[in-house]
């Protein structure tokens, strides 16, 4: 049953997660064929990533390296998702997230606390040899 999913997690945090998976699948369809311009807002994606995407697509070079910040741990898993499957991103990018660690001694236990420290390093390392050239980060 979904109630026996994340019994650790309060009922805002399980909603805001459901919210992200929506906003994440609704992409999906978007990404699976080629887009017009504009078409990616019309079929469900944010305007914020439409711009995002229109961006990124204009400054891909041979050189490009970049990072995007992002202010939650499930934003970044997201965008990474999607910016690895869009038809007009993902041969251009190699990407990599990286997810900072909270301090916070009640922070709860969530999605993004599988990442092992040594993996993040590793990400890390292989955007500064040139193995990823666009890192998602918090």
């Amino acid at each position: 049953m979904a109630e026996d999913l994340l019994p650790e997690w309060t009922e805002k945090e399980k909603v805001f997660l459901c919210k992200h998976l929506e906003d994440v699948r609704a992409i999906l369809p978007v990404c699976m064929s080629p887009l017009e311009p504009g078409l990616g807002t019309m079929l469900g994606m944010s305007p914020k990533v439409q711009t995002l995407v229109d961006l990124l697509v204009q400054e891909a070079n041979p050189s490009f390296t970049g990072i995007i910040f992002v202010d939650q741990r499930a934003t970044v898993a997201a965008l990474a998702q999607v910016l690895s499957t869009h038809p007009e991103t993902r041969d251009l990018f190699s990407i990599g997230t990286f997810v900072g660690m909270s301090s916070f001694s009640n922070r709860k236990v969530n999605i993004a606390d599988v990442v092992e420290p040594q993996e993040q390093q590793q990400k890390l390392l292989d955007f500064r040899v040139g193995k990823k050239n666009l890192i998602i980060a918090t």
